[in-house]
């Protein structure tokens, strides 16, 4: 082997070498921020997307996710009024995410009608939205400083952005990243700021807001990966709860210690629970609706009916259910398949429907369906 081919061969060693250790810093945690940055995951406050490139610079639209989830944990509700506020945004992966985070009065775009989601946020862009956060989260709250501070690098900051660093500042949401020669603070508001400082900042002020209520640790849940039941450590409690309450979620646990039931999927707006005989509880909630559904494969399984019966009821209380059920299981072995949809109640509050089907009847194969919809 010729000197030069050696030689390539060692350069490009080097690069493939170090493009895996950047991969992989890019992807852990700085000690400094590991504690926090864990407590904020497990409180269901960061988006599965930015967990694993935690070095990387945080783009507007990843900032976006990680303020809705802190609006989420408070409960807030975003009416969506203006479906269309931004010229860039069609068929972005998170457009709806973005289009709910303007009608929050989160964000706002560019001069020329767009948001540019992709692109790096800067820090006085941070402290613009983080502002506004903290205004949805408390409308009363006065976004002034009687204190005038003097950066190094002050002419660098846009007017729309003067106030929103000030009050970060103050609070010590953005700090300073050095100091000049004359001893000012060097604010750098067109810097960028990782994933990780960000999700930092954030969990700050989660915790500054109170907002933080459910505290729930990790839980092993058996998925199925390629065909196989697989135990794996979910960190999706405490999502679960923001999104369904610290009743049902409770609940949920507890099925989930029997021998015979084990949750396979868990996530901010699902849970699934497979029983040992094939059947499963789906509860999920999403547009507007929760879908409490069971899928039964033994008519005889009063256990399992029973436990479906006592999710439903612990969600909202409905005193016709039991009854419902018990009819429209025993119509079906009596008549065969058919698809009911009935109206359980209606009030100024939601609209609640019930959905049985069966699949396979007569047969030793037959499924039976039940759906509760809660239209919220």
């Amino acid at each position: 082997m010729s000197r030069l081919k050696k030689v390539l061969i060692m350069v490009l060693t080097v690069i493939v070498i170090s493009s895996f250790a950047s991969i992989a810093a890019e992807g852990k945690l700085s000690g400094w921020a590991e504690e926090e940055a864990n407590e904020a995951i497990n409180a269901g406050i960061v988006p599965e997307l930015l967990e694993g490139h935690y070095q990387t610079a945080i783009t507007r639209y990843e900032y976006v996710l990680l303020a809705l989830d802190i609006l989420e944990a408070k409960g807030e509700q975003i009416k969506v009024m203006q479906q269309y506020p931004f010229s860039d945004i069609d068929s972005h992966p998170y457009e709806e995410e973005i289009v709910k985070a303007y009608n929050a009065k989160l964000i706002n775009g560019y001069p020329d009608g767009t948001f540019k989601a992709d692109k790096a946020i800067s820090r006085e862009e941070i402290a613009t939205l983080v502002v506004n956060l903290v205004k949805r989260l408390d409308a009363d709250r006065i976004i002034s400083q009687s204190e005038e501070y003097v950066y190094s690098d002050e002419y660098r900051i846009e007017s729309w952005a003067r106030r929103n660093i000030d009050y970060c500042y103050a609070n010590g949401i953005i700090k300073g990243t050095g100091k000049d020669g004359n001893n000012l603070v060097v604010l750098d508001p067109k810097g960028q700021a990782t994933v990780e400082q960000s999700i930092i900042m954030m969990y700050r002020l989660a915790k500054d807001e109170h907002i933080l209520k459910y505290h729930y640790g990790s839980i092993v849940i058996e998925e199925l990966i390629n065909g196989e039941k697989v135990s794996v450590v979910s960190n999706n409690l405490n999502k679960f709860a923001i999104a369904f309450g610290g009743d049902i979620t409770d609940k949920v646990i507890d099925i989930n210690k029997s021998a015979d039931i084990k949750i396979s999927r868990l996530d901010k707006g699902m849970v699934q629970l497979d029983y040992n005989d094939g059947s499963a509880f789906l509860i999920s909630k999403s547009d507007g609706q929760i879908r409490v559904s069971l899928k039964l494969t033994d008519y005889d399984n009063l256990t399992l009916i029973n436990q479906y019966k006592d999710l439903v009821d612990e969600y909202y209380d409905v005193e016709d259910l039991d009854d419902l059920l018990d009819q429209t299981l025993v119509g079906y072995k009596e008549n065969g398949p058919m698809i009911m949809t009935r109206n359980m109640n209606l009030t100024t509050e939601f609209n609640m429907y019930v959905e049985i089907d069966v699949i396979g009847a007569g047969t030793e194969q037959e499924i039976y369906y039940f759906v509760l919809t809660i239209e919220l």
